[in-house]
Order: structure tokens, then sequence, then C-alpha cells
């Protein structure tokens, strides 16, 4: 019986450590097999790695001749923008901050200085004077021209430093618009000067701006559209000839920019084909054009630049702006020192 007992717990001792075993080969297994799993997953992206390696050297040179010809231009274009604006003569960037009191002593000066200017040079202001009616001997007096400032004609309101300033500068680029096209006219000829209109610069000009407001229809038009620059616009509208037109445009020079012109006639002449040719038919039938200088109605938006921010780097940084780091790290911002 006692050796029955002793075989006994021999086959159970086999038996467990059988089990222990097989339990242990089984982990072993499992153990392996996760291994293996994980030596493909590496081996697999050792493949896409070795793959990628192959275009990363290529790709990484159309980039940086990509690069290189990006701030060749950007350089370029900051060149351009810099002389553009044009330093010595700038109204915007030459121009001393005043207290509001002395630039309301400015503007009415400023008013007076153009009225005597004009009237010494016969200027007639309005479309009244233009085209005067024919039903009476006395044409009434148009009213007081405001050169784009009427509403501030011995009246100020309370502006503040900042938009007090920006009416000094605007006032100083208007006194060169009208310089210009008094410059355009022979001492035979008369300027004929309808309006000039600019931008409110404020809440308050906006509130007492009134007909001398100058409306944009065409924002897509200017310089300033893409947010590079920052710039006043103008409107003048005047009557003459075609040199009287092209003279004032040829003295649009920088910060100056003529960005849209319209033509019109106050009265149309039935005669003329096209407007600015007639035809005369001659006994052999033969049609001779002829060049006619007619008087018209020119109507001008003109912009004044007065800032500039062509900057590759800080317009990238706005952007991407980590990116934008390593790569200044990496020396890649040297090109345009």
């Amino acid at each position: 019986m006692k050796a029955l007992l002793i075989a006994m717990g021999c086959c159970a001792l086999v038996f467990v450590t059988q089990a222990i075993l097989a339990f242990l080969e089984s982990r072993q297994i499992g153990v392996l097999r996760e291994e293996q799993e994980e030596t493909l997953e590496r081996l697999s992206s050792l493949r896409a790695e070795e793959d990628m390696e192959k275009y990363t050297p290529k790709d990484l040179e159309i980039a940086l001749s990509e690069w290189k010809g990006w701030t060749a231009l950007a350089k370029e274009q900051s060149l351009f923008w810099k002389e553009f604006l044009n330093h010595e003569e700038n109204a915007h960037l030459n121009h001393q901050q005043k207290s509001s009191s002395t630039i309301n002593t400015e503007i009415s000066r400023f008013l007076s200085q153009l009225s005597r200017l004009c009237e010494q040079e016969k200027v007639k202001f309005g479309v009244g004077a233009f085209n005067p009616s024919p039903f009476l001997d006395d044409a009434p007096e148009p009213p007081k021209f405001g050169f784009g400032f009427s509403g501030y004609d011995g009246f100020w309101p309370s502006f503040d430093k900042e938009e007090a300033n920006k009416l000094a500068i605007q006032a100083k680029i208007i006194k060169s618009l009208v310089e210009y096209l008094l410059n355009s006219y022979d001492e035979t000829e008369t300027l004929h000067l309808l309006s000039i209109k600019r931008e409110s610069v404020g809440e308050t000009d906006a509130k007492h701006i009134k007909d001398d407001l100058l409306i944009l229809q065409q924002e897509e038009m200017l310089l300033r559209r893409e947010g590079f620059v920052g710039s006043y616009v103008f409107e003048t509208s005047f009557a003459g000839k075609t040199r009287n037109a092209r003279s004032f445009v040829n003295q649009l020079r920088p910060p100056f920019s003529l960005r849209s012109i319209r033509v019109s006639r106050q009265n149309e002449d039935k005669g003329a084909a096209g407007g600015f040719f007639s035809a005369n038919k001659s006994s052999d039938q033969e049609i001779l054009p002829i060049i006619r200088d007619i008087t018209s109605i020119f109507t001008m938006q003109v912009e004044y630049v007065f800032f500039a921010d062509a900057d590759l780097k800080t317009h990238l940084s706005q952007r991407i702006p980590r990116i934008i780091t390593d790569a200044e790290k990496a020396g890649l911002f040297s090109d345009l020192q």
C-alpha cells in the first residue's frame, strides 16, 4: 500500500512538472511570437524609411532651390518698396507729431494758401464753372472750394492727436496734387477743378468729411490689397485737354501711384467718331482721321504709399512660426541679409 501511494505521488509530481513546463513553454512561445511581430514591424518600418531616403535628397534639393528663388524675390521686393517709399519726399515718413490745436492752425493756413494760389492762377471751381448756365447772365458764385477739407474751414472738432496728425499728412499730399495740376496748364489755359476727395482717417473725421469722402468701389485695384503696404487714396476730378492730363500723370512720382482714370465729356460732340476722332470724306471717298483736342473731364484715383512691409521672414513667421524658427536656426534666412 505504501508503495502504491509513493507511485501515485511520483506520477502526480511528473504531471505537475509537465504542466508547469508546458505553461512555461507556451509563455515563451508567446513572447517569441510578440518579438517576431515587433521585428517584422521594425523591418517594415526600416523598408519604408529606406524608400523615403531614396527621395529625400532630391526633395530637399528641389525645396532649397525653390527657397532660394523665393528669398531672391523677397529681397528684390524689399529693395523695390524701400525705393518706392521715397523717404526723402514721403509726407508720412517725414511728418513730425504735433498737437491737435497746432494742426488746426496748419489746416486753416493750408486752405488759405491753396485758395490764394488758385486765385492767382485763375482756377475755376466746380461743375458750374465748367458748364455755366446759358440762361443766366451772372452765374451765382460757386461754393467755396475746400480741397478735401471743406468741413474744417472755420470749424475744428475735438480730434485726438493721432487722427489730427493723419489729417495733417493728407493735407500735405493734397497740396502736392494741386501743385501738379497747376503745373499741367499753360498760362493761356484755365484749370477747371471740379473736386478733390479723400479717405476718412478716423471716426471723428468720418462724421464731418461730408461730400469730400472718397467711397472706393474697386478696392482690389489698389496696391494695398494684399496687406503688404499702407496707403491713402485720393480722387481728383478736373476738366482739360489730353495734354493736361498727361502732364499731371507724368508728375506722379513715388510714393504716388495712379490707380485708375476715367474720361467723360460734359457735352457729347455728335460729329466725333469714337470720341477723339472725326471723319471727313474727301472727293475720292477716302476717310481721313483727324485728332481733335476736345475738353474732357478727367477723374483720377491716386494712391499714396506711406508704409511697406515686404519682409518675407516676418510674414512667414505669422503663419508658420515653428517651421520658421527651425529654418532660422538652420541659417536659411541668411540670403535675405
